[in-house]
């Protein structure tokens, strides 16, 4: 069986898109691609298609209605949907069981230096046990500004109180089993609607640490599976206090984990200037 690549993108032109799409194709990646597109530039339908990438265009939201995208006066409405609508792209007609894995990122600041499905082939065995796999921040809530205040706005005080002491999990690079992943979706919206704008980091990681956490496989930064840039290799935060190991940016801008094997995903690869200066000159 196939997997799946699922993003979402909004208010996004094809620069934008490019890295992402474009990388993931030439990592070698031959499954599927599909981009749920909300407002986006008429130029992203005809480059996507170039490259097998299949378009939806999105104007629903998940009672049938147009979409209010300044609810709660923050213009981040995509943040929340996305995960509803790629529940609905997989619930349909039981698309889902087309999919063997389901891969779902970030798409503005994603880049695949490696094939993921090589990766989740290798682990097989583990995903059969823990059939979701979540990529680590490598730094806890307590020692991350901004994630503490994004967690205490979107759950309260009490809750913050138990996840000062979690481990971060970036909601921007989650795979796994393709049932798993549609129900996870699922559950993700319905644990973000109504809340803070955006809530679904802090709601992901109640999954991964508590509510879900033996349905995961928690990948760290010695892992050759995601990198987090934001916060393991952004110079502005060199001062916060890891609880993993820092990753390495080769001379050309390549990333390595500390034992010397190149990452499949680069995220937030903008944040780094040696990471973004090679990714535009070879995504020019």
């Amino acid at each position: 069986m196939k997997d799946l690549l699922i993003g979402a993108a909004d208010l996004y032109d094809w620069s934008k898109i490019k890295v992402w799409a474009t990388s993931a194709r030439q990592s070698g990646f031959t499954g599927d691609i599909v981009l749920l597109t909300y407002r986006v530039a008429p130029d992203v339908v005809e480059h996507a298609s170039k490259l097998g990438v299949d378009v939806y265009q999105i104007e629903h939201n998940s009672f049938g209605g147009p979409i209010t995208h300044n609810d709660k006066g923050r213009d981040t409405q995509a943040h929340q949907l996305r995960f509803f609508h790629m529940w609905q792209f997989l619930s349909t007609d039981d698309k889902y069981q087309e999919y063997d894995r389901i891969i779902t990122t970030d798409v503005r600041d994603v880049w695949f230096q490696k094939n993921p499905s090589d990766w989740l082939d290798k682990h097989r065995d583990i995903l059969c046990k823990s059939p979701l796999v979540a990529s680590s921040e490598g730094i806890k809530y307590k020692d991350e500004p901004w994630g503490a205040d994004n967690m205490i706005n979107g759950f309260g005080p009490l809750v913050w109180n138990v996840a000062k002491e979690w481990t971060i999990y970036n909601v921007g690079v989650v795979a796994g089993q393709s049932f798993r992943m549609m129900g996870l979706f699922l559950t993700l919206y319905h644990m973000t609607t109504g809340r803070y704008i955006p809530s679904d980091q802090s709601a992901y990681n109640i999954l991964t640490n508590q509510t879900m956490a033996t349905q995961f496989m928690n990948t760290m930064h010695i892992d050759d599976w995601a990198c987090q840039c934001g916060t393991v290799l952004d110079p502005q935060k060199s001062h916060l206090e890891l609880s993993d190991q820092r990753p390495i940016v080769l001379p050309d801008g390549h990333v390595i984990n500390p034992s010397g094997e190149e990452y499949h995903i680069v995220h937030q690869y903008d944040r780094v200037p040696k990471i973004l200066s090679l990714v535009e000159s070879l995504y020019a």
